[in-house]
């Protein structure tokens, strides 16, 4: 690595970055990989974490090296997710991992290791060739090991790092898991005295909830770590909070780290909320600022469902409607909050059995405006602080579980994407979802994925016609069965038809699943039909004009 200045460097390039006075702007790290250029850095002023997170929200293509000297730590990402991690400690290799697991013999590693230049130095691809190992067979020991390094890459504090854009994972890579998912298990993995010194800085500042690359509802937080995340509200410091939090306080710093990192908290000197008149019963705090959001007065608790008035974007007052649903004329979020334990349980019952509109107390065509302000003042009402200091511990543990289920709300109805699918499921009367399945289909699909790349495509269809019993609601299964029905068929230009038919199906509920638009052209490159194959990468493209798939297609076929 070279001893580069860790100054951001100027660009030079016209028109690009400019500030609103014209002036060429400097492109910090942060916007270099946002912009996919090729620069390095040291850990001590950009964390692994955040260098992470910068690539997983901006969908980048690339590898991300990060060198601690004791170790040297690579990440290859596409469209932002984990798809291959290596590492220079022999004891971290991914054959010593599969050796401890019993999955090979250290001395057919050692034969892998003498051919794997032959397979782009991927040793599991030359187990694989050697029919040592079989990819997909492996894949969740694979994906153990690929989780467990990315989490300790992360760990990492001093060194330097370098990202190289648009670098390939080897043949035998895949999907390591859900892009914010492994960003937040890799910060729960931070162990106390790595979090507070790292965190030693920011202890006397007050964290206050602002708008990121990527709404907060993206990341995978469990109910523990929403509840403690509306606690970081600007009305004291980091200490204070982490104090207050008593057994949970590593909890709570891992959440700060991680919000911090992400560009959802910022930090101010003092708290921008003072607490020095504190009333009887204590005020609610918010659970997020917002310009929609007034500070919360010291108040007696409302008693009534009037007396409760969501603030909108425009600064007028505005009333959340009830969710259109038949046979219901109220909405559990729309109840004003009351600190007696039975109406705790009541509204916690009753949001058990509502929809995500009816817990907020919107109409399902409310706008983004509304449902953020609904979901602020509900957050300022049913969290855990809200709590009058007499009331039993049962009590806030109630709260805390309202509090969860309007963050489960919120993050569902404040994506666009998520939003339209949910509503197709209420649409059609959609049963309540088995995660477990979902997540196994996942497993299976992923499997199937391996399993094509490797070219074995009748096991291929077999495992992709198993996630599909298993989750029938996800498109992109359809989209590669279609694809590798293709692939397995003796009358390719008969069955492009067909294949066509059902991935534009598919692309109709979920246009952005690219893969459906690069299978497109590809059949129709294979079938003969060039102008046709074009026309499909460049609707593929209208969607994604950077998706380096479909550029790299379009590039060779006009070869």
């Amino acid at each position: 690595m070279s001893d580069r200045p860790q100054e951001p460097p100027v660009l030079k390039r016209p028109g690009s970055f400019t500030s609103a006075t014209g002036q060429a702007t400097e492109v910090t790290p942060e916007a270099a990989i946002a912009a996919a250029l090729r620069l390095e850095g040291a850990l001590e002023g950009t964390s692994a974490l955040r260098l992470a997170y910068l690539a997983a929200a901006n969908q980048a293509d690339g590898r991300l090296t990060l060198d601690a000297g004791a170790a040297r730590y690579q990440v290859t990402f596409k469209k932002g997710v984990p798809h291959h991690v290596a590492s220079s400690d022999a004891v971290e290799h991914v054959g010593a991992f599969l050796v401890r697991k019993g999955v090979v013999r250290e001395e057919q590693v050692a034969e892998a290791e003498t051919v794997k230049e032959g397979y782009g130095g991927d040793v599991v691809s030359a187990l694989a060739a050697l029919r040592i190992v079989d990819p997909a067979r492996i894949f969740q020991v694979l994906q153990e090991h690929g989780c467990g390094l990315f989490a300790r890459a992360l760990q990492q504090d001093k060194g330097r790092w370098s990202w190289e854009p648009g670098a390939a994972a080897p043949g035998s890579s895949f999907p390591l898991g859900a892009r914010f998912g492994m960003l937040c298990d890799a910060a729960r993995r931070l162990d106390g005295l790595a979090l507070r010194q790292r965190l030693a800085p920011r202890l006397a500042l007050a964290p206050t909830p602002t708008g990121g690359r990527v709404p907060i509802g993206d990341l995978r937080l469990t109910a523990q770590e929403i509840r403690l995340a509306g606690m970081l509200d600007g009305s004291r410091t980091l200490g204070e909070v982490a104090q207050a939090a008593a057994g949970e306080g590593d909890v709570l710093l891992r959440v700060a780290l991680l919000l911090g990192e992400c560009d959802l908290l910022a930090w101010a000197p003092t708290p921008t909320a003072t607490t020095a008149a504190k009333p009887t019963a204590p005020s609610p705090r918010p659970g997020a600022s917002s310009p929609a959001a007034k500070p919360a007065a010291p108040a007696k608790p409302a008693t009534t469902a009037s007396a409760k008035k969501v603030q909108g974007e425009g600064g007028a007052p505005a009333r959340p409607a009830p969710a259109a649903r038949p046979g219901s004329t109220s909405s559990p979020g729309h109840h004003a909050p009351r600190s007696d334990l039975a109406s705790l349980r009541e509204a916690l019952q009753g949001m058990a059995g509502a929809d995500h509109f009816q817990v907020l107390g919107v109409k399902r065509e409310a706008p983004l405006a509304q449902v953020k302000a609904a979901y602020f003042a509900l957050a300022r009402a049913w969290h855990p602080d809200a709590s009058a200091p007499d009331d039993p511990p049962e009590a806030r543990k109630v709260r805390a579980d309202l509090f969860a289920r309007i963050g489960e709300a919120w993050g569902v109805l404040s994506d666009e994407a998520r939003r339209r699918q949910y509503l197709d499921e209420l649409a059609g009367g959609a049963a309540d979802l088995d995660v477990a399945a979902i997540l196994e289909a996942e497993n299976v699909f992923q499997r199937a994925t391996v399993l094509v790349k490797g070219r074995q495509y009748p096991q291929a269809l077999e495992e992709i016609e198993k996630a599909i019993k298993m989750n029938a609601d996800e498109p992109e299964f359809f989209v590669w069965r279609a694809w590798v029905r293709f692939l397995l068929s003796q009358d390719r230009r008969q069955q492009l038809a067909e294949s066509s038919q059902e991935i534009e199906t598919a692309l109709k509920r979920v246009p952005r699943c690219m893969a459906g638009w690069l299978f497109l052209g590809q059949m129709a490159k294979i079938a003969g039909d060039i102008p046709l194959a074009e026309r499909h990468l460049r609707r593929g493209l209208a969607v994604d004009p950077e998706n380096a798939d479909l550029v790299r297609e379009m590039k060779y076929l006009r070869k």
